[in-house]
């Protein structure tokens, strides 16, 4: 943060200042001011917020730095890097309707909470074949290199998008499905299915709307699309999908909605057919219509209806599937609404649906097709197998309601898991010669071929090309694999080459291997005036993905820069490991503990949180409760404190469901709800021991972050402005507090300092040998596979390009590292040499050319002259 100190310069008019917050507080930081007037011993001032006020002369203000002034594409490119400065710069560029900004290739991207202009195909094709930096920030950037790296290198990528819940991370997923989907260069079937699957799972069964987004994702999601390595077409995609939130179902927030599907359906839907269902309006629905729950502040639900059934047909649902579906929907409906009363059975208290809510529970057995007798025995009761003995224990009504929402919430988990099979049954394409079905987990298929495949391009060569593709100095070019190694993570405006270097080379193997890009969108943190599992869970989440972010920004560059003898001043950063071992990692973590107590008979919640601040009261990050007589607990965590309500904590985790139901179940006639239950009906586990919801999704975590460690990421940081979804509302402390915990200072301070691009020796030489013109007749290093020589090239490459003392390049053990815009400075050198040698083979096979056919013609003429020659002497000769 920027100090406000006196500055000892005489102030003046038209200067720009920063001047100290008129709102106070822990994220209050000074905004920037203009000074419209000095008279006698003030100044009169606009502020960033358009106000204008009088200052005195002796009022604690500081001079803005020249670059501070207007706004930049790239933060890098700041002059002071503080908190005051980076807020202006968003500040400025958010006033235009400049929702992008740079910090190196990692792309900042502030919701507007409008439509904007920039997402149209001539924007796509505008974008496309650009590095990062050629033109203005745009996601499309960051798909488009991505793309073009992933062909370059053959080597699977990653784009991480992140941000707090309402900050437009789903939104920015499917702008960027949408333009890998069309810059893959192909009218593919499996690109339109896999945008396809976003109405389907978002518009309908995966959002709802919130306090603080309307189309709030509710589930995590981690879209893997498969290219072919040789002509960059999609060939195959996958989705795994994290978390659903199931308490939605049955239980929202005030102001909240359910699954966007229950209101399409009863919005859109037939009334014949609604009638046939036993339908009525959003309003007779107790699963819709809680507290003062908002039901219709999202419109067009009726055609989103049609959307989503004209969506499925395309995915290969069936009519049968798409109206089991809606069935299954309607039937949930209707158990919410069942009513349980006391009654006296047999001297033991019991329970049953009331007579009024008779109706309810006909129309909900039907639509599951079992008996209403049935469901109600098993809603109301369970067995018991106690010294070989089957013993019926009746339920309260408390009880009852227990085992119906969570009956309903078990029938929606899997009907959505159902509906993502069914996705990746289409989209998933196995490898030929795989025995992987559509339905198994994403494969990590590494490439079988190594060198980088041409470029998805057809166009006439340039000199540039035709001398790029290794017909010249052949002995050099097929020696490599790849042409450089890139860290696109870096701040230079031109990290990834443009795409008219792809065909740099030809000689690579054809194979059947493939390449992916992943894009995660997983929930956003998440801190509510009541959290409870769900949310941490959530931001255990995005804890994993934080420190991820940590380590490929902070902890593998500074660690690379002492390995290679870098000289490197380390830059401090806030490293959240500890957090994270206290959720999940250290032993009696908290995850582990509420594992323990929820496997206990007589476990709660009040224990668990007693064991809580016992183990854990003196352990960093973890708020222990005030009171005996409070219920809650707090962990500090990356993106600030969150306080957890444990009530239900224990319930929720165990995921329990009667197992009477799944008899029940067992015994439908429905076949579409048996398909959905076939794998729970079928495992053993199901029926004994099953692994508890905490455990489920700590596996499943750690099984996606083992798989996007293995990939190179790209990351997009998404910021909320205002809490209140309002287009031009800029939350100045809401969007200081956002950078600020997610580190994007340090950020934008190691991004500045290091040197993001770098070449291995071989790499970097076999791509700028050129630029020091080498010796007609001198033997090529590459071609005798001498390393020191080659390090040697490598630092007289650097030495002709930027001079001997440039500290904007780095020569370290194995690499050659360049900071900023030096590898542009190479590209023009390497292009200007090539171009210029490319003239001079012009030339000189023009000129070969030209003698040739002088040659040919003077030899024809020769030979003309000579026949002519010939028969006039031969006509003179019988004249006579």
């Amino acid at each position: 943060m920027v100090r406000i100190i006196s500055d000892p310069a005489p102030l003046t008019l038209g200067d720009f200042i920063w001047v100290a917050s008129q709102c106070r507080g822990e994220f209050s930081i000074p905004l920037g001011a203009k000074i419209l007037s000095v008279k006698g011993d003030s100044y009169f001032i606009e502020d960033d917020d358009g106000k204008q006020y009088s200052l005195s002369v002796d009022s604690e203000v500081q001079l803005m730095h020249p670059s501070s002034i207007r706004s930049v594409p790239d933060m890098i490119a700041l002059g002071e890097l503080n908190e005051c400065s980076i807020l202006r710069n968003l500040f400025l560029r958010y006033k235009d309707n400049q929702i992008y900004t740079y910090t190196g290739s990692i792309l900042i991207a502030i919701n507007p909470y409008h439509s904007l202009p920039i997402y149209t195909t001539e924007i796509m094709k505008k974008y496309t074949n650009k590095s990062i930096g050629e033109l203005p920030p745009h996601l499309f950037a960051i798909g488009d290199n991505a793309f073009r790296n992933m062909r370059l290198n053959s080597r699977d990528q990653c784009i991480i998008i992140s941000g707090e819940s309402g900050a437009g991370k789903t939104e920015s997923t499917k702008l960027l499905l949408q333009f890998i989907t069309t810059v893959s260069g192909q009218e593919s079937c499996i690109g339109q299915q896999i945008l396809d699957s976003n109405p389907i799972m978002e518009v309908a069964f995966g959002n709802a709307k919130t306090v603080r987004n309307d189309n709030s994702s509710r589930f995590g999601k981690y879209v893997d699309i498969h290219f072919d390595q040789n002509s960059g077409h999609i060939v195959s995609a996958h989705i795994e999908q994290y978390l659903l939130e199931k308490s939605r179902i049955v239980r929202q927030a005030p102001g909240e909605r359910n699954y966007h599907a229950f209101y399409c359906m009863l919005a859109g839907m037939p009334e014949e057919e609604k009638r046939r269902l036993g339908l009525k309006e959003a309003e007779c629905y107790n699963y819709l219509v809680q507290d003062n729950n908002t039901l219709s502040d999202i419109s067009n639900d009726a055609a989103h209806y049609e959307n989503i059934i004209s969506t499925m047909r395309h995915l290969k649902f069936t009519d049968n599937q798409i109206e089991e579906t809606w069935h299954l929907l309607a039937a949930i409906l209707h158990l919410g609404n069942i009513s349980f009363c006391d009654i006296l059975k047999e001297s033991t208290d019991a329970s049953k649906v009331k007579d009024c809510h008779r109706s309810e529970l006909r129309f909900a057995s039907n639509l599951l097709g079992m008996g209403s007798t049935c469901l109600e025995k098993a809603l109301t009761t369970r067995r018991i197998q106690m010294a070989g003995e089957c013993v019926v224990a009746q339920f309260l009504p408390a009880n009852a309601y227990a085992v119906r929402d969570a009956f309903v919430k078990t029938i929606y988990d899997h009907l959505f898991c159902w509906i993502v099979e069914k996705i990746n049954a289409v989209i998933y394409k196995p490898v030929k010669g795989s025995s992987l079905s559509a339905a198994s987990s994403a494969p990590d298929v590494r490439p079988t071929s190594h060198s980088p495949p041409a470029f998805a391009s057809s166009h006439l060569q340039t000199p540039v090309e035709w001398l790029s593709q290794g017909r010249w100095r052949a002995d050099l070019v097929t020696r490599s694999n790849t042409c450089a190694s890139i860290d696109t993570l870096g701040s230079s405006p031109l990290a990834i080459r443009s795409g008219r270097d792809f065909n740099f080379h030809q000689n690579y193997t054809a194979g059947i291997g493939r390449v992916s890009i992943g894009v995660l969108d997983i929930f956003g943190f998440e801190n509510f005036s009541t959290n409870s599992f769900e949310q941490l869970c959530i931001n255990y989440a995005n804890e994993n993905i934080q420190q991820y972010f940590v380590r490929h920004i902070f902890k593998l560059e500074q660690e690379e820069y002492l390995t290679e003898g870098i000289n490197w001043t380390h830059i401090k950063f806030q490293d959240n490991q500890e957090v994270l071992d206290l959720i999940a990692y250290h032993p009696l973590n908290i995850l582990a503990l509420v594992d323990e107590e929820s496997r206990f008979p007589r476990g709660t919640d009040e224990s668990f949180l007693n064991k809580l601040n016992a183990r854990h009261s003196s352990t960093p990050n973890y708020i222990r409760s005030v009171s005996t007589a409070e219920t809650r607990f707090g962990i500090m965590h990356f993106a600030g404190p969150v306080f957890y309500e444990v009530e239900g904590f224990l319930e929720k985790n165990r995921d329990t469901f009667n197992h009477d139901l799944l008899d029940v179940i067992s015994t439908s006639n429905n076949t579409f709800l048996r398909e959905l239950f076939e794998k729970r009906l079928n495992s053993k586990e199901s029926r004994t021991r099953s692994l508890t919801l905490g455990m489920q999704f700590k596996n499943s975590l750690d099984r996606l972050m083992t798989l996007i460690n293995s990939r190179h990421p790209f990351f997009v940081r998404c910021i909320k402005p205002n809490e209140f979804k309002l287009a031009n509302c800029f939350d100045r402390n809401l969007c200081v507090r956002q950078l600020r915990y997610s580190g994007m200072m340090e950020t934008i301070q190691i991004r500045s300092l290091g040197y993001p691009i770098r070449y291995e020796f071989h790499d970097f030489v076999l791509r700028f040998y050129m630029i020091p013109r080498l010796p007609l007749g001198a033997t090529s290093p590459l071609k005798q596979s001498q390393p020191n020589a080659i390090k040697q090239l490598a630092i007289d490459i650097c030495r002709t390009a930027f001079g001997t003392n440039d500290p904007n390049y780095a020569i370290g053990s194995t690499r050659v590292f360049l900071r900023n815009t030096h590898d542009v400075k190479l590209e023009e050198l390497r292009e200007n040499v090539i171009n210029s040698s490319a003239v001079l083979i012009q030339s000189r096979w023009r000129g070969a050319m030209a003698r040739s056919r002088y040659k040919s013609l003077r030899k024809s003429t020769i030979f003309c002259q000579r026949r002519f020659r010939q028969l006039a002497a031969r006509r003179r000769f019988l004249r006579v």
